[in-house]
């Protein structure tokens, strides 16, 4: 997706180059294969049963080591604040909530008011991290989500957060 609105490997504000006739993004971004390849190869997200015993899944998701190749990252210019997300799934849906009009209602430490005002278009982002939909149809793809009666589904997503000094102007 090189030079499109759906190359983020650069990093861009969310909103600029939002595909054109869509008013921002829900889309489906599969993580390139070397990324997914590394997270499976000490998280797999599917193991035997039988060696669940004998498995340690928390030890690596549980260390405060920030992953070395996080496959999302957020940061605001305003406030400094930076999350990076790292998965051992094959992809993220990405919603950047184009379509919510500004009604209901919004916590006041978010800037809301007893009037009910609620988030405007596009004051949000949603990640949702998964395998693709119908991996199994796909196997070029390399992602295998189908489970066997003696398998364990094991999912995560690590967050690490951070600070960068936003620029001042």
């Amino acid at each position: 997706n090189g030079g499109t609105p759906h190359d983020h490997t650069k990093g861009k504000k969310i909103g600029d180059q939002f595909p054109e006739h869509q008013n921002g993004y829900d889309h489906f971004y599969l993580f390139p294969q070397q990324l997914y390849d590394a997270s499976i190869a000490t998280q797999p997200p599917r193991t035997a049963a039988a060696s669940l015993n004998s498995t340690n899944l928390l030890s690596e998701l549980l260390s405060s080591k920030p992953a070395e190749n996080p496959e999302v990252e957020l940061w605001s210019e305003k406030s400094g604040y930076k999350v990076a997300f790292s998965s051992n799934q094959g992809g993220v849906q990405c919603y950047t909530a184009n379509f919510q009009s500004g009604a209901g209602t919004r916590k006041k430490i978010h800037g809301g008011s007893a009037e009910g005002d609620g988030y405007p278009k596009e004051a949000c982002v949603y990640l949702e991290f998964h395998d693709p939909l119908s991996a199994f149809l796909h196997p070029q793809n390399g992602i295998d989500s189908l489970l066997t009666s003696d398998e364990i589904y094991h999912n995560y997503v690590k967050l690490n957060f951070g600070f960068k000094p936003p620029a001042r102007g």
